[in-house]
């Protein structure tokens, strides 16, 4: 984190733009209440369609993960693993979810690129980084897991969760003022390789 960076505390669902755009690149954000699982399956249904789905209202967080999952008798579901996956390869359909549905959050690791950040701008929206390796801790945050869409379509490991989480630490890494720490990291690695041939 940089001096100027701070903490926020943030609740999903979050329509008030202004949350969003106070939000800036390096600052730590403490997420809590519901944020849905989706992965490519998930993303690329969404875009095929021409209205969200009843339970993704807006300014909805999406997780880019593919939880191990338990399914007991009773109906409860209990997260096992839980960590980020990559979300470059989400960047061409949250473009539109973006744009389309008003989709706030977006959580993963790695950034996404195309036009997703230039629709942060024009939408308030904000990436939110949680570190790779970590799938076990991740479940530390997760209070309850209330729902799962899609299971039948799309099997376990890309069905869609709905999860409460309490106080999920996260950095915004691309935020709605141009701000992109994946782009400026790649940047200066590539200016210091440059140098160093």
């Amino acid at each position: 984190m940089t001096a100027d960076s701070k903490t926020r505390r943030v609740s999903s669902p979050c329509p008030d733009k202004r949350i969003l755009r106070a939000m800036r690149c390096g600052d730590e954000v403490l997420l809590s209440g519901t944020i849905f699982t989706g992965r490519d399956a998930f993303h690329k249904k969404l875009c095929s369609m021409r209205k969200a789905p009843s339970f993704l209202p807006e300014g909805s967080a999406i997780y880019h993960c593919g939880p191990i999952a338990k399914f007991a008798a009773d109906g409860r579901i209990g997260l096992m693993a839980a960590g980020p996956t990559t979300s470059w390869r989400m960047g061409l359909y949250a473009t539109e979810m973006v744009k389309r549905f008003k989709t706030g959050l977006f959580i993963g690791k790695g950034g996404m690129g195309g036009g997703f950040p230039a629709a942060c701008i024009e939408h308030g929206a904000v990436y939110l980084s949680f570190p790779g390796g970590c799938a076990q801790s991740a479940c530390g945050y997760i209070r309850e897991v209330r729902n799962c869409f899609f299971l039948d379509e799309f099997g376990p490991a890309e069905a869609v969760y709905e999860i409460i989480v309490e106080r999920m630490p996260l950095i915004a890494t691309i935020d709605s003022h141009g701000g992109n720490l994946h782009e400026r990291i790649r940047k200066e690695s590539k200016k210091k390789a440059d140098i160093s041939v």
